[in-house]
């Protein structure tokens, strides 16, 4: 996290963090992904487009190392193809029914595992690189 330079995040995932104290991208760059209009609380920006637009501008201003955050901006930038390497955090938690991250109409790819790590909640996180 300390490389990346701006976060891509949904409306979903936008209006479920902003009830989390203290903010949890502090002194990051924050790009809500959008239609619909919002006051930002903490310096965020709207934009609108499909992702790799979104990013093909975010480049264009020197943005180098974007992290996208949210099952829809995360299934949108693998449909694509725009992903380059990702993080699955797996939860000791069993919820039988929620969002999926992954849907059937996902194209098949490749990835290459780069590290596991475990953190003292029990979370565990796998890094993967496109392969």
């Amino acid at each position: 996290m300390a490389q990346v330079d701006t976060l891509l995040i949904g409306r979903s995932t936008y209006d479920a963090v902003l009830g989390f104290e203290p903010w949890p991208y502090a002194g990051k760059r924050v790009v809500v992904l959008s239609h619909r209009a919002f006051v930002a609380r903490h310096g965020e920006e709207r934009r609108e487009g499909c992702v790799a637009q979104v990013l093909a501008g975010l480049a264009a201003e020197g943005r180098r190392h974007v992290y996208l955050d949210g099952g829809a901006v995360i299934r949108a930038g693998l449909h694509e193809s725009v992903i380059d390497s990702l993080t699955l955090s797996m939860l000791p938690v069993v919820l039988g029914k929620g969002v999926r991250l992954f849907d059937a109409a996902l194209p098949r790819s490749n990835w290459r595992l780069d590290a596991t790590r475990q953190l003292p909640s029990g979370v565990v996180q796998l890094a993967y690189s496109k392969s």
